[in-house]
């Protein structure tokens, strides 16, 4: 009996151990929410857009911590890993400096030569 009842346990324990997920929009659809966390929650967000717009709020509005300010703060660290241009001049540009960038960093030997300084006790 103790076998059955061990083995159901077993397989339940996966449904209780959920892990800790970002929700992806809190409550975007308010029309009470600042312009700003609109922008951030739209379909196709633009970051240079939403900062701009969070500053704006900011600059005449006392800074209160939030989830929608938590949310910005993790959302521009994540933007921060892949961010590539979306308008056409820039991303040309990002891609050709991207590109020089990667050929001057590969023809360099990147170790650096370390000497020992001491203290030498053998």
């Amino acid at each position: 009996m103790k076998k059955p009842s061990l083995l159901n346990a077993l397989l339940f324990l996966p449904v209780l151990a959920t892990a800790q997920l970002e929700m992806t929009k809190y409550a975007a659809g308010q029309a009470t929410l600042p312009e700003w966390v609109q922008l951030m929650y739209a379909a196709q967000p633009d970051p240079g857009a939403v900062q701009a717009a969070y500053d704006a709020y900011y600059a005449t509005h006392p800074f209160v911590k939030n989830t929608h300010t938590q949310f910005f703060k993790r959302w521009k660290r994540e933007l921060g890993h892949s961010i590539i241009p979306r308008d056409a001049a820039q991303r040309a540009d990002y891609e050709e400096g991207l590109g020089a960038y990667l050929a001057a960093s590969a023809g360099t030997d990147r170790a650096a030569n370390w000497t020992c300084i001491g203290p030498f006790d053998w």
